[in-house]
């Protein structure tokens, strides 16, 4: 009877390994640069030169190396994040823009006009990464139900 309870507890804690590796090799957290390259993706800009007259009004390399400058602090923020980029909620990216913006107000040289349109345009993104975030669940409820079968 010992033999049984003790073979019953080997292959209960076997499949509890099993599960949680499966379970760890779906949920892991992805390496920084692929994190970053998906992020980088994901708030590209097809045309940054209309974006950047949108915002600044004018076109010069100043003012698209300073929008590329805020994408870039935008994705280096969402990457240390706690708990990841894909659980960053509305209220969590709103305050990751305002250090973002905050961190340019500190320079005399930028325009607070600028900077106003600067944050409306890095909070418009949210829509994209909202989208983002809903198709990686998708994605990873997906592989859960595969791997089960």
């Amino acid at each position: 009877m010992a033999e049984n309870k003790s073979s019953k507890f080997g292959l209960g804690m076997l499949i509890g390994v099993m599960v949680g590796a499966v379970a760890g090799v779906l949920f892991a957290p992805q390496e920084g640069e692929k994190t970053r390259k998906e992020l980088e993706k994901l708030v590209k800009e097809k045309d940054i030169d209309s974006k950047v007259k949108e915002i600044f009004g004018t076109v010069s390399k100043k003012s698209r190396e300073m929008y590329k400058e805020a994408r870039k602090e935008l994705i280096e923020k969402m990457i240390e994040f706690k708990g990841g980029w894909k659980k960053i909620d509305k209220k969590a990216y709103q305050k990751i823009v305002e250090e973002v913006i905050q961190g340019f107000k500190e320079d005399p040289k930028k325009g607070v006009k600028s900077l106003a349109k600067l944050k409306k345009k890095l909070l418009s993104d949210w829509k994209k990464i909202q989208k983002a975030q809903e198709e990686e669940k998708k994605e990873v409820k997906k592989r859960t139900v595969s791997s089960k079968e």
